[in-house]
C-alpha cells in the first residue's frame, strides 16, 4: 500500500447466492504520519459461473482519514 501498512483479519464470512461478504478489521499504521489505526472493513465479492466478477471494499473512512492526517 502506498499510504498505509496494514493487515486485515477476517472475523466472519457470509454467503448469499453469488455474493460472499467478509467482515474484518484492518490494523496498521499510516506511512506519512506514523499514526496507528484500527478500522472495520467489509469486502463484497461477486461471482458468476465460478469466476470472480466484482470486488467492492468498504472501510470506516473517518477513522482511517484521522490516521492519514
Amino acid at each position: 500500500h502506498r499510504y498505509i501498512e496494514s493487515l486485515a483479519t477476517p472475523a466472519e464470512y457470509l454467503e448469499s447466492g453469488e455474493f460472499v461478504v467478509a467482515i474484518a478489521r484492518s490494523r496498521g499504521v499510516a506511512r506519512r504520519t506514523g499514526k496507528p489505526f484500527d478500522v472495520r472493513v467489509v469486502h463484497v465479492w461477486e461471482a458468476n459461473d465460478g469466476k470472480l466478477t466484482a470486488f467492492r471494499p468498504y472501510v470506516d473512512v473517518d477513522r482511517l482519514r484521522a490516521a492519514l492526517n
